[in-house]
């Protein structure tokens, strides 16, 4: 019988957790700042230069893509972690067709509109206003 290779379970139960509690946090961080009328109202542009705004739009997807992908790795039966929520949150930073229709139908869902609003009551905010 050879011996379990305790470090490579050590830095991967570490990673695990990591991961974990980075993708709460950036949850937490994302819902806390967002006005209770995100899913009633239309977002506001920001003002600046063209080439500002397009630059911020170019990261926004691409951070919101990355977010959707962990939020799907979280929703693997098993991995700790709110998964449905990380891809709602990955979901409002992109741009695409539909976008507001479909931000609206995940957070009619109950459990994700009492995780997002739990989160919201932790950092001192108002509930968000239902769609």
């Amino acid at each position: 019988m050879t011996s379990l290779p305790w470090k490579e379970i050590v830095l991967f139960a570490g990673a695990f957790v990591a991961g974990a509690a980075a993708s709460i946090a950036i949850i937490a961080i994302v819902l806390a700042r967002l006005p209770a009328s995100y899913f009633r109202a239309r977002p506001v542009v920001p003002d600046g230069s063209r080439t500002r705004r397009i630059a911020v739009v170019v990261l926004e997807n691409l951070l919101g893509y990355a977010v959707i992908a962990i939020g799907m790795a979280l929703s693997i039966p098993g991995v700790p972690g709110q998964g449905v929520l990380t891809m709602l949150v990955g979901l409002m930073l992109i741009s695409f067709p539909g976008k507001r229709r479909l931000e609206r139908f995940m957070i009619r869902r109950q459990n994700v509109a009492r995780a997002a609003n739990w989160i919201r009551r932790q950092a001192g905010k108002a509930p968000f206003e239902p769609p």
